[in-house]
Parts: C-alpha cells; sequence; structure tokens
C-alpha cells in the first residue's frame, strides 16, 4: 500500500469543489462544508497589515448572519454566545465582533482555515440542533 500516494489522493479530495478567490489582501475560500441549511461555508484569509507572514482566518461574520437571516441574533442570546465561544475556543479561535477568528502564520496558516471551519460548523449544528430552527430538509418535503 503506497501510504503517500494515499495520502495525497486524499488531500485532493478533501477539497475538491471548494473555490480560492483572491481578494485585495487576501483569499476567499468556498468550501463544499455545508451549514444546517446546506449553504456553502466560506472562510476569509487576509494578510495581518502590510505582512506577508502573518494572517487572520475568519469566517467573516457567516455564523452570525446564518442565524440571522433565520430570524434569530445569537448576539443577543447568552447562552448562544457561550456555546459560540466554548466551540472557537476548542480549535484555538475566538469570536471578535461577530466573527470566528483565528490568526495563523505562513506555515500554520492551513491548520487555522481548518480549525475556522470546524468551528463554524461545529457550533452552528449544536445551536441548530437546540430546535429553535426548522431542518434544512424540511421545506424540500
Amino acid at each position: 500500500m503506497d501510504l503517500t500516494g494515499i495520502e495525497t489522493i486524499m488531500g485532493e479530495a478533501m477539497i475538491t469543489g471548494w473555490s480560492f478567490v483572491p481578494t485585495g489582501s487576501g483569499l476567499l475560500i468556498t468550501t463544499n462544508w455545508k451549514l444546517p441549511d446546506r449553504g456553502d461555508i466560506e472562510i476569509h484569509v487576509r494578510r495581518v497589515g502590510e505582512r506577508e507572514d502573518l494572517y487572520l482566518v475568519t469566517d467573516g461574520g457567516e455564523l452570525f448572519n446564518f442565524f440571522y437571516l433565520q430570524g434569530i441574533d445569537i448576539s443577543r442570546d447568552r447562552d448562544a454566545m457561550d456555546v459560540v465561544s466554548r466551540v472557537a475556543g476548542d480549535y484555538g479561535a475566538k469570536v471578535v465582533e461577530g466573527q470566528v477568528v483565528k490568526g495563523a502564520n505562513e506555515g500554520d496558516f492551513q491548520e487555522a482555515v481548518r480549525s475556522v471551519l470546524e468551528a463554524l460548523k461545529e457550533a452552528a449544528f449544536i445551536l441548530w440542533g437546540r430546535g429553535r430552527l426548522p431542518r434544512g430538509d424540511e421545506d424540500r418535503r
């Protein structure tokens, strides 16, 4: 068994369907990972100031916007904010001004992208699973 070949194939398969769009100071990554309503999750990677070696990885407020569009302002819900903060912290990220954020350097921004992505998805499904919102497939019946 060629483990290097398997690792390469698996690595490529994990980002198949992702798009990478350069922005003025970074990159917008649209993943094929889904929010509870089956919308694609987007991650923003931005350089910090003029530095070429420091990055800010963020959901761009997507988690908060997602719930706001569902009629819930999680920024005003202490329990929801506790969940989001705890989950973000579990992945080494923070909640700053309505965004899930993690700093990174040139050598580890890939892991920061994954951490923000995992935190965003986990928090979204925890809050969704509390029964406050309809499931994403109910309107498809």
